[in-house]
């Protein structure tokens, strides 16, 4: 049995959509749209060993993809 590798894109950007609020089933979700298959797990592990945390004086609840700002409340910007 191989392993499939996650693309590092779709790694960057499911951590940041977690560390911006969203939770790891949605982060999962989000991973599903792209045709990558994995557990909450293992998305925790991915952003455990990032270690990362938000700039000071920067918003933690707002990731650029693109030119689209998706906010993790009602609106979307």
């Amino acid at each position: 049995m191989e392993r499939e590798v996650t693309p590092q894109l779709l790694m960057k950007l499911s951590i940041q959509l977690h560390l911006s609020g969203l939770s790891l089933s949605d982060t999962v979700s989000f991973l599903e749209i792209f045709g990558v298959d994995r557990v909450r797990s293992t998305v925790h592990n991915w952003v455990h060993k990032a270690d990362l945390r938000p700039e000071s004086g920067r918003s933690p609840n707002h990731v650029a993809v693109g030119k689209i700002v998706i906010q993790p409340d009602d609106e979307q910007y």
